[in-house]
Formats: C-alpha cells, structure tokens, sequence
C-alpha cells in the first residue's frame, strides 16, 4: 500500500472551512486567572534602555506587571541571541522588545504598552543602508535552512571565457515579509509537579520540536518538560519557525520572580496569553529577519553569439546549451 497518487481528505478542513479550527490566538485554557501581555518595541534604531516607568503602568487598573531587562528572569545563553529577550539595555534595531506588560485583559495590556514611558540614551551613528560596497559587506557561513552562501555547478568560468559576448551587472530586490495571516501568538501554562516546572505552550508554530528546544534551553527544563502544541497553522512561509520572540516574553511571564508586581505577581498556575499584533511583524517578528533586501553581482552573467542569435551558457554539468533569441 502506498500513499503516493492516491487522494486523502485532509483531517483539518472541514474545522477551517467552518471557522471552526482553532489556532494558537483561540486557546483559553480552563484555569481562571489568565494573565494577558503586551510587548513593547524600541523607538530608536540604536542605543541603549535607560528607565522605563513602571509605576505609572502600574497604576492604571489591572496591570499586574511590567517586564523590562532590570526585572525580566535571566534566561540560560543560546545560540540565537534574538531569543535573550529583555536581557540587556542594548537596543539593536527599531521594534527590538524593550519592555512587557502583564495585565487581567488584552486591551489593558495593549494601553498600558501604549501608554508606557520609556527612557533611551541613542546611539550618535548607525548604518542599516544596504550598498554594494559597503566596508563590511561580508559573505555568511550559510544561508536560509543552512544552505552554503556559495553554491556552483560545472564550470560557467571556461563556458563563459568562450562568449565573444558577456553581460556584467548588478542586481537587487527588495524587502520583502513572509508574514502570514495567522497572528503570532503563544498561551503558556507553567504547573509544578513532584519533579519540578513544566510548562504547555500552545503556539503558532511550523516547528513544535524547535520551540520545544529552545524553550527548554532558555528556561533550563528538560525537554520532556516542555509541551508545545500547533494544532493549526495559518500560513508559515518560514516565518511560523522556531524562532519568534513573542513565545519568550509570554514564557518569560510565568518565570517571573515573585514580589515584583503589588497586585498579583505572575506565578506558576497561571496562564500567560502574548500576541504580537500582525503590524508588529514588521519590525519586532521573524518578518523583520527575513525581510532584507539583497544587492548582487551576477558577472559574466550571459554569454551571446550574436553572430547566430543564440544564447549560450552553462547547464547543471558545465556543458554548453544553446537556445535561440531574437526573430527566426
């Protein structure tokens, strides 16, 4: 029996064709008292943190807590350092999360945010313009799913050489965001047991595992004690990875110390709800990391004979091809 060329009705569709699917911004979990947060993004392109005003979010009704790099829980190192949410006062790019806010309510989380007060000291000089000879342009290690930054096949060197006619151009595109409709979103619920915390995210994820990974990394539980489900996901284009920062700041609520809100300090039991509004993604999301635009060089790029009209250039195995341009 074999799955290949035979139709199957897909599990899920009948719930999405109902509205009925529930995706990681659906999930209210049973237990009362869930928490929402709102994560705040940096106003400058460069710079540093310097005082963010609790006690005036504080006052408005309803706010539990304000996170920021002075109160945030340290989190354990990690390879990609965009997860070390609020752990230092280096503001690296417009829209990086600066602060958080915790709150009985979605919308008095997003006002509090809003509202708050925050304090930078800015960088005198910053360069984020893409030019094609830039003093530090580099070449990466790899690029997107860790594929070698140098890719080549046959030889367009010798096959080139022999054009009597070459094109030597450079070439861009622009930014473009893999931002899908489904909103960036995580619920977390952390419990303790006889072995310790454990935490169950639900998440707007394509890589339950990863998330599983570095969650576990982050907050130094083993794996087995991090569950994360994805019962749906609505749209990815990459930007539904292991990697947004959203899950780290609503994680980041259930590991926070005791004593730092008057109200009600965040603490294992709860719930904690975050949600990165779909403009955000521009700037704070994955949509920002793989947003860039590219300038490049394509030398030599296409050979012509125009003594016959024909195209020449390399195929997969270095071997000349020919294909016809012009009128016939």
């Amino acid at each position: 029996m074999t799955a290949l060329g035979v139709p199957h009705r897909r599990l899920e569709s009948d719930d999405k064709v109902r509205g009925a699917a529930a995706y990681a911004a659906d999930q209210r979990p049973a237990e009362d008292g869930v928490a929402h947060c709102h994560h705040v993004g940096a106003q400058i392109n460069r710079g540093r943190v310097v005082a963010v005003d609790v006690e005036s979010a504080l006052s408005r009704p309803g706010v539990l807590a304000v996170l920021w790099h002075q109160n945030a829980p340290t989190l354990e190192q990690i390879d990609d350092a965009e997860l070390l949410i609020l752990q230092s006062a280096e503001v690296h790019y417009r829209g990086q999360i600066v602060a958080a806010v915790i709150a009985t309510s979605a919308e008095t989380a997003q006002a509090a945010a809003a509202g708050l007060d925050i304090s930078y000291e800015r960088a005198p000089d910053f360069d984020n313009a893409l030019q094609r000879d830039h003093p530090n342009n580099y070449t990466p290690d790899e690029v997107n799913a860790g594929f070698p930054a140098d890719a080549k096949r046959g030889d367009p060197e010798q096959a080139l050489s022999d054009a009597t006619h070459v094109v030597d151009h450079w070439y861009s595109t622009p930014a473009m965001h893999n931002n899908a409709m489904e909103p960036h979103a995580s619920v977390a619920r952390w419990h303790r047991n006889d072995g310790g915390a454990e935490v169950t995210v639900w998440d707007s994820t394509q890589a339950p595992s990863g998330v599983q990974g570095d969650l576990a990394t982050l907050f130094g539980l083993k794996p087995e004690r991090v569950r994360v489900i994805a019962e749906h996901v609505g749209g990815g284009f990459g930007g539904e990875g292991e990697h947004p920062a959203e899950r780290s700041t609503g994680c980041d609520g259930g590991q926070a110390p005791a004593g730092y809100g008057p109200r009600r300090p965040p603490t294992v039991g709860h719930v904690y709800f975050c949600r990165l509004p779909n403009p955000d993604l521009f700037t704070s999301g994955t949509g920002r990391r793989f947003a860039g635009a590219t300038v490049g060089r394509l030398p030599r790029h296409r050979a012509t004979d125009l003594q016959d009209r024909r195209v020449r250039r390399a195929d997969g195995r270095g071997n000349p091809t020919h294909l016809p341009v012009g009128p016939q």
